[in-house]
């Protein structure tokens, strides 16, 4: 059977973009992960167990038995299968900008795809501009989590609340001010002083992009 260690590493690099965003995913420290990974620390108790499996939408009956809690003849693996996935809707551009405040969209979409989570913190839309040009092209699906606070270099959904629109940038945090960043060069970034008062809203943070449209 696969090691503890081992199966976490792949579904974190399969997952998240970087250690960091999986860590605040689960509610934990970066550094504690990362010795997690590498078999450095004693197996975790089963309350952070049951804190990776939310945060990162696994099933917690199979961390606890590769972790050596629960005996493997008891789980069944066609379970573990089912249960790991689900159907996330794929929501279109311009409906996301009220997703928060209007799920219904979500709901009514009429497109899924099947992504490796089970919370309805996640939502699947397809790019529709180049502001990220060669990271997120025209046309590429991206799997944004609503409810993962956004850290520096992170890919982010943003919401113009004056111009109503919405983007896809780099978050950069550099002293007093932070930054979203286009990776299309012809275009602005938008830079803000940390207590300045923006017009723009981090509606979730880019977890991954699951393919390109053909």
């Amino acid at each position: 059977m696969i090691t503890l260690a081992k199966y976490l590493k792949i579904k974190r690099e399969e997952l998240f973009k970087s250690r960091l965003q999986a860590s605040y995913a689960a509610g934990l420290s970066d550094s504690y992960l990362f010795h997690l990974e590498n078999g450095n620390n004693e197996t975790p108790g089963p309350k952070v167990l049951k804190s990776i499996a939310k945060g990162w939408g696994l099933e917690y009956m199979y961390l606890m038995t590769i972790a050596g809690y629960v005996d493997a003849s008891m789980v069944s693996s066609k379970n573990i299968q089912k249960t790991d996935k689900t159907n996330t809707p794929l929501v279109a551009w311009d409906d996301v900008y009220d997703i928060k405040k209007n799920w219904a969209v979500a709901v009514k979409a009429d497109e899924h795809i099947t992504i490796p989570f089970k919370d309805k913190k996640y939502i699947a839309t397809r790019i529709i501009n180049d502001e990220m040009k060669d990271i997120f092209n025209v046309g590429d699906i991206i799997i944004i989590n609503l409810g993962l606070r956004a850290s520096h270099n992170d890919y982010v959904l943003l919401r113009d609340i004056t111009l109503k629109k919405l983007h896809v940038r780099q978050l950069r945090l550099s002293g007093m001010y932070c930054s979203f960043r286009a990776n299309n060069r012809k275009l602005d970034d938008f830079i803000i002083a940390k207590q300045q008062k923006t017009p723009y809203e981090v509606i979730g943070v880019v977890i991954k992009r699951i393919t390109s449209y053909k």
